[in-house]
């Protein structure tokens, strides 16, 4: 099946301030990068529009060079003039746009498949069920696009004909992300934004981590967090509106927009976000699940270029890059390229000589009425907080390390506190040795993957 590939490539580059497709992206142009899985499929033609006087950037011999004086008359003119470049017996159209850098091989072999299958359909890649590029369009609709005035885009035949969209899911949702800013282009090059799904204690060592070593970092978590060490949780700053942990400070962000406002203060954003609704605008390069929910609750490899997921319940590569191991003992923060961490035991990790003595679970339901405070010292069987008139005893002496939240609605059966052995008080106000320790193994994973890239482009 003859098939032309057409980039549209005469935009003005206004939002990024200069020509963002000579700017380098991994060793090359983006416009090279764009082109080259293209050229690697083999179209029947490559035609990249561009306008007057653009300096003409070492390409693929195959492609073609279509210049569109009127592209500032808008994007209908490129197409137009494109369609026109095309050989006459095209059987069909693919519609690039050049600052759409990630979409790969395999992700063109898809939509291709899908068009030769449906050569009369126009097929369209969903990202995150989001519609972007590329589109590839049936012969038939040749005449439609010549019509296209200059503000008119390639949307405007999908919609005139979309009885014959065929709708393609594309699971590397990252891949559609377009460059038009330089914030955009910065966070996809020299400082990649990481979320973090999840901002417990655990998960807040991690951000912590990352955090210090000069990361930009956003973490997710329940519109009313469930973790009990509230002292040492980021999550803490959804219901307090800031919360710091070790001179660190994060704050509750209401938006998308207001997250990466506060990630350019210095601060850790926290989104009430546990479906990742705002993923898409954050267009993160690295995402960590440390909800630590030991099962899987919907990441994939195709939320970001690196996934990291922490935990039972996760398989590398099939769910993620890689898994961390979250058991307490010698392979705690064992980094798992293929394979899955350590099964859930059930048990929580043993300190001082005491495991599962040392967690608390309601013995009723009820909002939380606490009558100690973290950081107090307890005694075996002492009244710590009330669920209802149900009291909720010390299970041993010692330090009262995590209680959750005041007024939480507890479910029976719910971890609810943890009492420390030890009588320390500062452990109750510090990250612990766990928790510095995923965020060690996240830090690795991560240095390790930006070394590799960098390697790959020399």
């Amino acid at each position: 099946m003859k098939i032309c590939a057409i980039i549209l490539a005469a935009g003005s580059s206004r939002r990024m301030g200069e020509d963002k497709l000579e700017l380098p992206l991994e060793g090359e142009s983006m416009l090279q990068r764009v082109l080259s899985p293209i050229a690697a499929l083999g179209f029947a033609q490559i035609l990249v529009v561009h306008r007057p006087g653009k300096n003409k950037q070492a390409l693929p011999e195959e492609v073609q060079w279509v210049e569109n004086p009127n592209h500032a008359l808008g994007q209908g003119t490129s197409i137009v003039q494109g369609v026109a470049a095309a050989i006459p017996d095209a059987d069909g159209y693919a519609f690039f746009m050049a600052d759409q850098p990630d979409v790969s091989l395999d992700t063109l072999k898809q939509l291709r498949a899908a068009f030769e299958a449906h050569p009369q359909s126009i097929i369209q890649p969903l990202y995150a069920d989001e519609p972007a590029g590329p589109v590839f369009f049936p012969k038939d609709l040749r005449d439609d696009f010549l019509a296209l005035r200059g503000t008119d885009t390639g949307r405007r035949v999908l919609l005139d004909h979309k009885e014959l969209l065929r709708p393609v899911p594309i699971e590397r949702e990252w891949e559609g992300r377009d460059l038009d800013t330089p914030s955009e282009y910065l966070a996809r090059t020299k400082d990649p934004l990481i979320l973090v799904k999840g901002a417990g204690d655990l998960a807040t060592g991690i951000l912590y981590v990352l955090y210090q070593a000069g990361y930009r970092v956003v973490a997710t978590d329940l519109p009313r967090p469930s973790c009990i060490r509230t002292t040492v949780s980021f999550a803490s700053a959804l219901t307090n509106g800031t919360h710091c942990v070790e001179g660190v400070c994060a704050k509750r962000a209401e938006s998308p927009e207001a997250a990466l406002r506060f990630v350019d203060e210095g601060l850790i954003p926290i989104l009430a976000d546990p479906l990742l609704a705002g993923r898409k605008k954050l267009a993160p390069m690295i995402f960590v699940d440390a909800v630590i929910a030991k099962t899987n609750t919907g990441t994939h490899p195709g939320l970001a270029p690196l996934v990291i997921a922490l935990g039972p319940g996760f398989t590398a590569p099939k769910d993620c890059t890689a898994v961390i191991e979250t058991m307490r003992g010698p392979k705690l923060g064992q980094i798992l390229y293929e394979g899955a961490a350590q099964p859930n035991t059930g048990v929580p990790g043993l300190i001082a000589g005491e495991a599962a003595r040392r967690v608390v679970h309601a013995p009723a339901e009820g909002p939380l009425r606490p009558v100690r405070r973290i950081g107090d010292v307890v005694q075996e069987g002492e009244i710590i907080a009330f669920l209802g008139d149900t009291p909720v005893r010390a299970p041993l002496t010692g330090l009262l390390r995590g209680l959750i939240q005041e007024g939480y609605p507890v479910t029976r059966g719910l971890k609810i506190a943890d009492v420390d052995p030890s009588t320390e008080s500062t452990l109750a106000f510090t990250i612990s040795d766990k928790a510095r320790k995923l965020g060690e193994s996240v830090l690795f994973v991560v240095k390790e993957w930006q070394r590799a890239a960098k390697s790959a482009k020399k």
